[in-house]
């Protein structure tokens, strides 16, 4: 009998698109988990030596910098993604080079606007919206880190739509934190700066944006081709549109909980609060690496019209991104306590329980339901992911609204997690009426097909 199942797996793992999966999310997934490593690291070394106060006005601040980057991208770090794998496959390098450069421009015109709105309107921001005077200059850093980031996620969505999934995933989840958490090692010892975690923070973004410039220019054949002249850049910014909406509300939902708290407790609820965040968060390391690898396979199926591949390839993603969460939020729940432990006396496990299980509760549920918005994004249906993401977003904030008034971060935690939860269930549905694709895994169908199988 196990020999016979030993056997289906090593034919499955044969099959050419699962192979594909596989290697490239284990790359995303290697590179992902070095950038968890430093970023824990960078957490654990901000906290215990400038204090959980410093560390929750970054926090703050970070969230205000992801917003603007966001916002200043205008989609078009996705929108790349898609025209650059479409682009690959048919081995048009000169289109890809005239996608490549005419998009760069907008983003670096639209990145330069953002940063001048966000630096000048730090002090309106720290005041009004906040309460706290003493969060413009954390602010106004990170407005700096602006652009480079907005160059960085360019760079690297241009790269993996031509699938250097290990370039890709080294530059967005690794090489920032690596480069901060070196810098805040190193830069205390010999300089003292009021707000240091924002200023390695910045440093380490640009650095990380000049190095992208290099694996780009030799994988995409940069210097081999001249670029067509047959787009036009209204053309990419109609594509990118959409999906700039939509990134700017996936990254509002991801740091409504934060800012709302910011603007109402104080900076070391909101500093304890993104460390609980982290720890849970770990558990979404795989939907990411799978993600990584997936979102220009969606749009080669699509484009192939090949409807019973994609339900293949969608089903063997979402098993694979349940199989490998499971065993990490067991975990997390095994060794919460040293975990915690990790970042300082200000973290006593037993008070923070019930907030860690309702995030992780949500990462469960975000892991059975697989890759719904990356599926609607490359498959041509950015409209629908747009419309599920803000019905999520406005539910959030009014769950925010609602509940952090009264239990503080663990209404901030349940909010996440309803947050959560429906969005998922909003693409599970859509996916399955407007397309007939299945994303949700059920380990009782997968365990009855397996029974009955075996001779």
């Amino acid at each position: 009998m196990f020999k016979s199942l030993a056997l289906k797996v090593l034919h499955k793992i044969q099959h050419k698109d699962h192979k594909e999966l596989l290697s490239g999310a284990f790359l995303a997934l290697m590179f992902k988990g070095f950038g968890l490593v430093f970023g824990y690291l960078f957490t654990i070394v901000a906290v215990r030596e400038l204090g959980v106060t410093d560390f929750g006005i970054f926090a703050m601040a970070q969230g205000l910098y992801q917003v603007a980057a966001m916002i200043g991208r205008m989609g078009f770090d996705s929108s790349v993604v898609k025209h650059v794998s479409q682009l690959s496959f048919k081995q048009d390098h000169a289109r890809i080079k005239e996608v490549y450069n005419k998009g760069l421009k907008v983003v670096l015109l639209a990145g330069t606007v953002t940063v001048l709105f966000f630096f000048l309107g730090a002090d309106v921001l720290a005041t009004y919206a906040f309460g706290k005077e003493n969060l413009t200059g954390a602010f106004q850093i990170m407005a700096l880190a602006v652009l480079p980031s907005i160059i960085l996620f360019y760079n690297s969505g241009a790269l993996r739509g031509l699938k250097k999934i290990g370039h890709f995933s080294a530059l967005v989840n690794f090489a920032n934190f690596f480069l901060a958490t070196i810098l805040l090692l190193i830069l205390p010892k010999f300089l003292a700066i009021e707000r240091m975690l924002e200023v390695v923070f910045a440093i380490g973004v640009t650095l990380a944006a000049l190095y992208s410039f290099i694996p780009w220019i030799r994988h995409s054949k940069f210097r081999e081709h001249r670029p067509s002249s047959e787009l036009k850049t209204k053309d990419l910014i109609d594509t990118s549109l959409p999906m700039l909406f939509s990134g700017t509300l996936v990254t509002l939902n991801g740091w409504t909980d934060t800012l709302i708290l910011g603007a109402m407790v104080s900076e070391d609820e909101v500093g304890i609060f993104r460390v609980l965040l982290r720890v849970s968060s770990v558990a979404n390391v795989v939907l990411f690496a799978v993600n990584s690898i997936s979102a220009p396979k969606f749009a080669q199926l699509k484009d192939a019209n090949d409807t019973k591949g994609l339900q293949r390839y969608v089903t063997q993603s979402t098993k694979l991104i349940v199989f490998s969460t499971l065993p990490i939020l067991l975990l997390i729940a095994v060794f919460y306590g040293p975990i915690l432990s990790l970042f300082g006396d200000a973290f006593e496990p037993e008070l923070y329980v019930w907030a860690v299980v309702l995030l992780c509760s949500g990462q469960l549920f975000n892991a059975f339901c697989g890759s719904g918005g990356m599926l609607l994004i490359m498959t041509g249906h950015q409209k629908a992911n747009q419309n599920i993401i803000l019905i999520s977003f406005a539910i959030n904030i009014v769950a925010n609204l609602i509940l952090i008034p009264y239990y503080g971060l663990f209404g901030a935690a349940f909010a996440n997690m309803i947050g959560l939860v429906l969005r998922n269930l909003l693409y599970v549905l859509y996916t399955n009426k407007r397309m007939q694709i299945n994303t949700i895994y059920n380990p009782l169908n997968h365990l009855k097909k397996t029974l009955s199988k075996i001779p």
